[in-house]
């Protein structure tokens, strides 16, 4: 059985731009995290005793 390429090889562009999107995510995220643990412990009278 012959099997047929259909289609061309993808434009690397697009693997590159899907690999800086996910790293914006990943470095917004540690941003994130980072602002939280230093609010946490700057300002640790904001703290509610509930949660």
């Amino acid at each position: 059985m012959k099997i047929s390429r259909l289609g061309e090889a993808p434009d690397y562009r697009f693997s590159l731009a899907n690999e800086r999107t996910f790293l914006a995510w990943i470095r917004t995220a540690l941003g994130f995290l980072a602002a939280g643990v230093g609010l946490d412990q700057l300002a640790p009278d904001f703290a509610t005793p509930v949660i």
